[in-house]
């Protein structure tokens, strides 16, 4: 009688063991999201027009995000600075690219809102991988008061950071400063 066992070790670790070895992790970093505005959107068939459609493929999975829109009070009162309306500002949902028509993208889902498109309205690709590891800096590429200032990605099933995500500076940008001094109180006046 001859034994088996070796035979049926090998096929179980070729079947069962070899997928989880084979595996290749993507490596990240630097910006892996491409960026444009919308430019138009019909809410009820889910069609946006956006500024630039190169970048994107049927079946991409995309961001689409409201930037701004929110108003506060810029009254000389202890109130300056309060939120006053939201106005959209923040809202954003997933979605996937199911056909391209020039610059024209119909997304397989439903919108779930009625965006603003004064409000710096853009759509950003997810990349998706398995598995990833985020090895250099991870980023976004820099707002410029219409696209930018977003990093997004999804990792299915594993992700590994030994690098850095890092969107410092690339959201919004800050108040300017004014160094001319008019008190003798103060060094910076903004």
């Amino acid at each position: 009688m001859t034994n088996n066992y070796p035979l049926l070790l090998t096929i179980f670790l070729v079947t069962f063991c070899l997928p989880f070895f084979g595996h290749a992790q993507d490596d990240l970093s630097g910006i892996i999201n491409s960026y444009t505005a919308v430019t138009d959107y019909d809410q009820c068939e889910a069609i946006i027009t956006v500024d630039n459609a190169s970048a994107v493929s049927p079946g991409d999975a995309v961001l689409l995000i409201q930037m701004q829109g929110a108003t506060m009070n810029e009254t000389n009162t202890s109130s300056f600075g309060s939120l006053e309306d939201i106005g959209g500002a923040g809202w954003y949902e997933r979605n996937e690219i199911s056909t391209i028509n020039g610059n024209q993208i119909q997304l397989r889902y439903s919108l779930l809102h009625a965006y603003d498109l004064n409000g710096a309205v853009q759509l950003i690709t997810i990349p998706t991988y398995e598995e990833a590891i985020v090895s250099g800096t991870l980023t976004g590429a820099n707002w410029n008061g219409t696209t930018g200032g977003v990093v997004v990605f999804d990792a299915g099933r594993e992700l590994t950071v030994s690098g850095a995500i890092d969107a410092t500076g690339i959201g919004f940008r800050g108040g300017q400063t004014n160094s001319a001094v008019t008190d003798s109180c103060s060094s910076v006046a903004v």
